[in-house]
């Protein structure tokens, strides 16, 4: 056991040393990962330090509670903020994984997204910079007599502008990337039979979105518990009922993304059927969100467009299963397999020769 690990972690050691653009591109990726992180933590410990030493006190005192400055008003506000930055940090710990994840794998397009989820948090960051300000600042003047004393700028800036520097950094490193990988990850299931070759890229990229919505689910579960749950308390009884079926359907996805990756690695169609019927339910469900007016009134622009992204990557994915489910039955299976093989093969190989060096 402790063999096969130590030949895992040195394979993908070579694959990081492939050259200095990929060991490069790791290095950013670390770089990134532990100045966000904490940054972050520095954030919530601001709106931690914020919340018991600033607010609690003052809403404490007896005179304090109004029909204006009350618990829910000044609750519901924090929460969001609170599930911001869960959020945030929760990325940044899965984008390191990402980053590794597409080198490992010689993923061209993995490395696109990534970029784009770069430039897309940046935009974020901006959002959520806002949302403070906007959330604080509806505390301040619901409790006038409340005073905080905090630059948000000072933080949230450098946040922001690390996360669009090293979005450029990632996106100039693609041309090198790709000059060294090409489309190779592709051709290798069969050097020669093209549509293979694109059932093969088909598969790929639903497996990619399924990684990517078990993230924005998990995301948008902790963002629900922020800004569905508060809502509940003064909806009506329809309102409650539908608000916590969308808190079931997050619950759910798990389940069923796992499901929808059994089926296409096994061309599994009874597998696929289900996950296609109750992504329909999704959709709705994302509808509902952004149509309902008990959402939309109080809801935040980092809740609104968190969700239209959610909404939007719930489209593609269901594309992707409709194009990756027509491919059953092509011999991809079996060719993948044997691909999976081979690769493993390739380097056992590699590892077997770098002893034989040492000895």
């Amino acid at each position: 056991m402790f063999s096969k690990f130590k030949k895992d972690i040195k394979k993908k050691w070579q694959l990081i040393n492939l050259s200095k653009f990929t060991l490069t591109y790791i290095i950013f990726a670390v770089i990134q990962a532990i100045a966000l992180i904490l940054l972050q933590l520095k954030i919530i410990g601001r709106n931690v330090y914020l919340f018991v030493h600033d607010i609690m006190p003052y809403m404490g005192k007896k005179d304090s509670i109004t029909e204006e400055c009350s618990i829910e008003n000044v609750f519901f506000p924090l929460t969001l903020i609170f599930a911001e930055n869960l959020i945030f940090l929760f990325f940044h710990i899965f984008q390191v994984s990402f980053c590794f994840n597409a080198i490992f794998h010689q993923n061209m397009i993995q490395l696109i997204i990534i970029v784009i989820l770069e430039f897309g948090a940046g935009v974020f960051g901006i959002l959520q910079l806002n949302d403070v300000k906007s959330s604080i600042g509806s505390i301040t003047s619901a409790c006038s007599r409340l005073t905080v004393n905090t630059q948000f700028e000072a933080n949230e800036i450098p946040h922001i502008l690390i996360i669009f520097i090293f979005a450029v950094l990632f996106a100039a490193l693609l041309y090198p990337l790709y000059k060294k990988y090409d489309w190779s990850i592709y051709k290798r299931v069969s050097p020669t039979d093209l549509d293979l070759q694109k059932s093969y890229r088909t598969r790929l990229i639903f497996i990619l979105c399924l990684r990517l919505m078990a993230l924005f689910t998990f995301l948008y579960l902790i963002l629900s518990l922020g800004a569905v749950l508060p809502l509940i308390k003064n909806s009506p009884n329809l309102s409650k009922v539908l608000f916590t079926l969308n808190l079931l359907i997050l619950l759910l996805m798990f389940m069923f993304e796992a499901l929808a990756l059994y089926g296409v690695t096994e061309e599994s169609k009874t597998a696929m059927t289900f996950f296609m019927i109750f992504w329909f339910f999704v959709f709705v469900d994302c509808l509902y969100l952004l149509l309902a007016n008990g959402s939309m009134g109080k809801g935040q622009t980092f809740w609104l467009w968190f969700t239209i992204i959610f909404f939007l990557l719930s489209l593609v994915t269901f594309v992707f299963a409709v194009m990756a489910f027509r491919n059953f039955g092509e011999g991809l299976k079996a060719a993948a397999k044997q691909l999976k093989y081979e690769y493993d093969a390739t380097f056992q190989k590699m590892y077997a020769t770098d002893l034989q060096r040492r000895v």
